[in-house]
């Protein structure tokens, strides 16, 4: 009996975590939403940032932009964290792109008057979950800095 509903737990986990694999784009962009929200609330700076990039990155119009960011939205909201996003991004992007979005992640934060230290605590966890070494975790920091100021 016992191991008959533990099966089944098992069974129903397997499917809903198939079911709800996310997509790169909206992967990418509840990772900039995450971001984006670290410190409870988004600037309009921030959202302006993921929204270029966004419609940059996968060639959206501008509507198209903010009903990704709807449904990126809801999911991070009903996500249990980044690995599943992470995991679809590390499967689909090689090290360079994986490098350019923590870039992003930085320039996101640094919209807002400052980095926030929940905001950085954020982008080096992703960091970590994209792979991307410390050192280039510092090197994509540097890079979305010197873009701002120019």
């Amino acid at each position: 009996m016992f191991q008959e509903l533990l099966q089944r737990i098992r069974s129903v986990g397997d499917q809903s975590s198939a079911d709800t694999a996310p997509s790169l784009p909206l992967a990418v962009s509840a990772l900039l939403l995450e971001v984006a929200y670290a410190d409870q609330s988004a600037d309009p700076a921030e959202l302006d940032e993921i929204r270029q990039m966004i419609g940059k990155t996968f060639s959206l119009a501008a509507t198209e932009v903010d009903a990704l960011l709807d449904e990126s939205a809801q999911y991070y909201q009903g996500s249990v964290g980044a690995q599943p996003l992470t995991r679809a991004i590390t499967e689909a992007w090689n090290e360079g792109q994986r490098y350019e979005l923590v870039v992003t992640l930085w320039r996101v934060a640094l919209a807002q008057d400052g980095i926030s230290a929940l905001e950085e605590h954020r982008i080096r966890h992703i960091a970590d979950l994209l792979y991307v070494s410390h050192r280039r975790f510092i090197e994509a920091k540097l890079a979305a800095k010197a873009a701002i100021s120019s």
